[in-house]
């Protein structure tokens, strides 16, 4: 497996357009080469499917977390961050990507180690058997045996009476 790449995300909205931006756009590939670092997503469109989206998205691919750090940190990119600062709001992030290979079981397993019944079910779901079907007890089943009452007999109402 190979070790998990590093990623730089950008959201970016109210971008007012002008020289600073030209200049950031400009600038920005030449502060990411000496990190290994270049462009996956560049303000491309966008189709949201779930929720609502504003402005732009930006991602950069880094050979791994440590390098995207070292890159957002780097004084060549500090020089050129207000120029994009002072004329967008934007939310960033660096976030650490899967190894080749991940599944999502594999989280599954980390987000429960230590529960048993959790990584029992992951087991029989890789072997294709379907976890068994639990069934309510009846002394909790709407109607069952808790719906007895102390005497043994079933709450009852009166019974309404017919007019005449």
């Amino acid at each position: 497996m190979t070790a998990p790449r590093g990623y730089a995300i950008a959201r970016l909205e109210g971008v007012e357009l002008g020289p600073e931006i030209a200049e950031y756009i400009g600038r920005i590939e030449e502060t990411m080469t000496p990190f290994g670092g270049r462009f996956l997503v560049h303000g491309g469109r966008l189709v949201p499917v779930e929720g609502a989206w504003g402005g732009d998205l930006v991602m950069l691919e880094f050979p791994d977390l440590a390098r995207a750090e070292e890159w957002y940190r780097s004084p060549g990119y500090q020089a050129i961050l207000p120029l994009r600062t002072g004329h967008a709001a934007s939310t960033v992030v660096l976030v650490e990507g899967v190894s080749d290979g991940h599944h999502a079981s594999d989280k599954l397993a980390r987000l429960f180690s230590g529960w048993r019944p959790a990584l029992r079910a992951l087991s029989r779901a890789r072997r294709g058997r379907r976890p068994p079907i639990r069934r309510a007890r009846p002394d909790t089943a709407p109607g069952g045996r808790g719906a007895v009452g102390r005497s043994g007999s079933r709450p009852t109402a009166p019974c309404p009476r017919r007019p005449t």
